[in-house]
């Protein structure tokens, strides 16, 4: 490949980490340009500030010129050598820094070098400072501001607690949470799937309620979102379960509120894609903001979240700082969590009114003055309540639990693996039906056995709709057993990725046909359609309609919606999908595929997240050395945001 750039040597320079895939040939262009209007020649320099360009588009907000030739890696079999600038001592990172294209933060330069080495484009380092100091604003105890709005009835706070979070069905780390989501403005609760986040928020609501009811005032308007339709609708369901489990009369307000998308409760305009009609000047109009799937946010989309809500409503992000993080830049709930610590950390005036609530014994071991603005309201869960078994006791969360801290927690590891192998403690082997079973992958796809189980599910869950393509039972009940199983694959593809997966599958459901479109191929929306109310990550199935023409239908109240396949926007099939994509979701039954080889896209978050998928049967499809290695691997993001965020206290 020729590189063909103006700047004398640069072409050369480049080359080598193009052609590789280490570079987008756009890339070397851009910076070729942006060296030519500064006058930097140097290129040396103008490659760290390709690296810089490069960054946004690998999930990084930024990147350490110092540590990029000893840990650098691409997602390929074969290793790749590349000649590096000598990095040693800082002498890369002092070159760029005198560079006509770089500056601090306050500087009108494309590129902004911190102190701490972090070389990020101007707009993401923008992003990371005004989050940064929107959260800084947003710390400290919530003050109603409205005129005549009133203060808090801590009196009726203290009785609803004790109804919502009743001794004995609840920790003290959730009711602490709870109290601290009432008083404060910015509360973020992070935690795994099965830990309480949920239930948690759905208490919140009835505290919440019964302030209104107490004081005679209007029931607060309140905003469920999420990054996906999928994720919305499920946090939706989640919260209406758990409110009817609660006593009183917020069950039927909590069951009224409706979930979006964050792009549409931030005012999306197509034409306009980086602004929303929502922001600072403009905030939204509601009183209570709740968000879930906060790992899944980048940085950008953070900003401008926090920046519009309004002054006078509280925000609530609820999140696993131990999952994925977002596709786009940015780590940001796993940077709050790096801000803050693991342990709550209370400033005196919250710790003041958190024990006037729950009595001081409780809030004493959380008070620090030192603490960051955000740690006012940041709560970390780590038990699981779903699983009936004790803690570590059911085979699916003592997996997920050694994977989210296998150091700490490293003997939990080697008991889950040797668990998987069928070579536990109780002398019992796993079987396909057990709660966790190990295959090892053949070369190329699927293990012969486990592609038939797989499939001869898939074919019992469409069944009903292949007997009657139109009829609403077959449809509703087809759309719902969908959810009880998924194949999760590590990449999109190679020879275990989603499209050599997905294609296997297909071809044993359809037979020989080979068109497209047929009865039963599952689908999964890849982009937001709002003229058909069709939102990325929407999971459906393709049928027929009366008139016989394709349609997909997906689940909607009372019956599923038909829509007809000319129509549909960007999608795939679903049979399979990326672990990435699965974040938001749960199945009854999900088989995670990894390579047989490692690579550097199996880490410890990949495999916590798609372990912690599956509801009640894990299926893991890998050599056991490459999980294991895999556990032991951490996604290394570069970002400044806990570094901003600790110097805002």
């Amino acid at each position: 490949m020729s590189l063909y750039l103006s700047t004398p040597g640069l072409a050369d320079r480049l080359a080598p980490f193009v052609q590789a895939g280490a570079l987008l040939a756009g890339e070397a262009h851009a910076i070729d340009r942006l060296g030519r209007l500064a006058g930097e020649a140097d290129a040396e320099v103008l490659l760290g500030c390709a690296f810089a360009l490069r960054a946004p588009r690998v999930g990084d907000a930024g990147v350490f010129l110092d540590r990029l030739p000893d840990e650098f890696t691409l997602e390929r079999e074969e290793p790749v050598v590349f000649d590096w600038p000598t990095a040693e001592g800082g002498a890369w990172t002092a070159r760029v820094r005198q560079s006509a294209l770089v500056g601090p933060d306050s500087a009108s330069v494309p590129f902004c070098l911190g102190d701490d080495g972090l070389l990020q484009t101007r707009r993401l380092a923008l992003y990371e400072a005004r989050l940064a100091r929107a959260l800084a604003a947003r710390g400290g105890l919530f003050r109603p501001d409205a005129p005549g709005a009133s203060a808090l009835d801590l009196d009726r706070l203290r009785a609803d607690l004790a109804l919502a979070f009743p001794p004995g069905r609840a920790a003290d780390l959730q009711r602490l949470a709870g109290v601290l989501a009432v008083l404060c403005r910015t509360t973020i609760i992070t935690g795994g799937p099965g830990t309480g986040t949920t239930t948690t928020v759905a208490r919140v609501l009835r505290l919440l309620h019964g302030q209104a009811e107490g004081a005679g005032e209007r029931l607060p308007h309140v905003a469920l979102a999420a990054p996906t339709g999928k994720a919305a609708a499920r946090m939706r369901e989640a919260l209406v379960v758990a409110a009817a489990e609660q006593p009183g009369s917020a069950a039927d307000w909590v069951a009224g509120l409706g979930a979006q998308t964050l792009h549409r409760l931030l005012g999306y305009n197509p034409s306009k894609p980086s602004r929303f009609r929502h922001d600072a000047k403009n905030p939204l109009g509601h009183d209570v903001v709740i968000v879930d799937e906060a790992s899944m946010i980048d940085v950008a989309m953070m900003c401008k979240l926090v920046e519009a809500v309004s002054p006078s409503a509280r925000l609530v992000l609820l999140g696993d700082r131990n999952q994925l993080a977002s596709v786009e830049a940015g780590s940001v709930l796993a940077d709050f969590a790096a801000a803050v610590g693991t342990r709550i950390r209370l400033p005196p005036d919250v710790a003041h009114a958190a024990a006037l609530v729950l009595g001081s014994a409780p809030v004493a071991a959380h008070l620090d003055a030192e603490a960051p603005p955000i740690a006012s309201g940041m709560v970390s869960y780590t038990e699981a309540f779903r699983f009936s078994e004790p803690r570590i006791g059911h085979p699916i969360y003592r997996l997920a639990d050694a994977s989210r801290e296998p150091l700490r927690e490293a003997e939990h590891l080697g008991a889950a693996l040797e668990q998987l192998l069928g070579r536990g403690s109780e002398g019992e082997t796993p079987t396909p039906d057990s709660p966790v079973f190990h295959v090892e992958n053949p070369v190329t796809g699927l293990d012969g056995a486990l592609l038939d189980r797989v499939t001869r599910a898939y074919a019992h869950i469409i069944a009903p709709l292949l007997q009657s393509p139109t009829g609403i039972e077959a449809r509703t009940g087809a759309l719902a057993a969908l959810d009880t199983l998924r194949v999760l694959a590590a990449h999109r593809a190679g020879p275990h990725g989603v499209v050599a997966l997905n294609r296997a599958i297909s071809e044993r459901l359809r037979g020989n046909a080979r068109e497209p479109w047929w009865v039963g191929r599952a689908i999964l929306v890849t982009e937001n359609d709002y003229e058909h109310a069709l939102w990325n990550g929407d999971v459906g199935l393709v049928t027929r309609a009366a008139d016989r023409s394709w349609v997909a239908i997906f689940p909607a109240a009372g019956a599923p919606r038909e829509v007809p396949v000319a129509a549909l926007p960007a999608h795939e099939s679903a049979f399979a999908m990326t672990i990435h994509k699965s974040q938001g979701s749960q199945f009854d039954h999900a088989v995670v595929v990894l390579p047989s080889k490692s690579t550097p896209l199996l880490t410890r978050e990949l495999v916590y997240t798609g372990v912690s998928r599956a509801r009640s049967r894990l299926t893991l499809a890998c050599p056991a050395p490459v999980l294991e290695t895999a556990v032991r691997t951490r996604v290394r993001r570069a970002s400044g945001l806990a570094a901003r965020l600790r110097a805002q206290s």
